[in-house]
């Protein structure tokens, strides 16, 4: 790679894997499920949130890039990422949790039905991390600051290409993290 910060994040995805393999590895769908309160988030849930997050970004991110690559918008030497207000807030969603926030209904894991989610959530997040690495890696030479992208929630909100890979990393730790202590309570049900 020629750009030394699209690097780092690649390594910090490719933790955010592992870590949800270590997380998950021996779990049956039952603990995927399992939920301390009916108001909290499962393991599933998390890593669904997760998913829906990564797979609606890809989806706007995508197409920027593939423009951006035909316009040659090419990184200048020495440009590190810049972050806007909404990067800033978002690069502070390091674990451990410091105040939660409504998720926006684009984004809520959960389901009509309420049914369980079953062991593919797991290997459907971690597709959702290649597919962004991927990206990345196709982004190397362009111009991280010029290519815009916009939000799910809202094509108002707009923000830099570079600073969306990188705010990705900071909310998937926050999630894995909460997923972590849901498995972590004295009351998960182990076998």
């Amino acid at each position: 790679m020629k750009n030394n910060e699209l690097e780092k994040l690649i390594n910090e995805y490719e933790a955010i894997i592992v870590r949800c393999e270590n997380l998950t590895s021996g779990l049956t769908v039952d603990q995927l499920n399992w939920k301390p309160s009916p108001d909290k988030w499962s393991i599933a849930e998390c890593l669904r949130h997760l998913t829906i997050t990564n797979n609606l970004y890809y989806q706007n991110a995508k197409p920027a890039l593939l423009a951006a690559l035909q316009k040659n918008i090419s990184k200048n030497k020495n440009s590190p990422i810049k972050f806007g207000i909404i990067g800033k807030i978002f690069m502070g969603f390091e674990p451990p949790l410091k105040r939660k926030f409504k998720v926006p209904k684009v984004f809520s894991p959960k389901t009509k039905s309420n049914t369980n989610f079953s062991k593919d959530v797991i290997s459907d997040f971690i597709i959702s991390k290649r597919n962004m690495i991927d990206l990345m890696r196709k982004s190397d030479s362009v111009d991280l600051n010029k290519v815009k992208v916009s939000s799910p929630v809202t094509k108002f909100i707009r923000i830099r290409l570079g600073e969306y890979f990188s705010i990705m990393a900071p909310h998937d730790r926050r999630h894995l993290w909460q997923a972590e202590n849901v498995r972590n309570l004295p009351n998960f049900p182990f076998v």
